[in-house]
């Protein structure tokens, strides 16, 4: 499973999204960070919590354990309508 950067950082909830390649504003963050320990605390917390409840291993294996599982589904059913020989297994 990949992730976006949007996937890991909520923008003013749990750090800074900075447009790409764009040096000022990345600058500009971080001095904005840097004078802000509690708001650096805040994005620390809050990204542990997201870290546990969306990408703990546990999380991660069920929600790809569930993608197979579609995935077989869905190719068990288009075989089953494309082959007919295969009706006994499919029904």
């Amino acid at each position: 499973m990949l992730f976006r950067s949007n996937d890991v950082v909520e923008d003013g909830v749990n750090g800074c999204l900075v447009p790409a390649r764009n040096p000022a504003a990345l600058s500009q963050a971080v001095v904005e960070l840097l004078g802000q320990p509690e708001v650096r605390q805040r994005y620390g917390r809050a990204s542990r919590q997201r870290a546990v409840q969306r990408f703990d291993l546990s999380v991660v294996v069920a929600q790809t354990s569930k993608h197979y599982r579609e995935l077989l589904a869905h190719k068990t059913q288009r075989m089953c309508s494309a082959a007919t020989w295969l009706i006994p297994l499919c029904s």
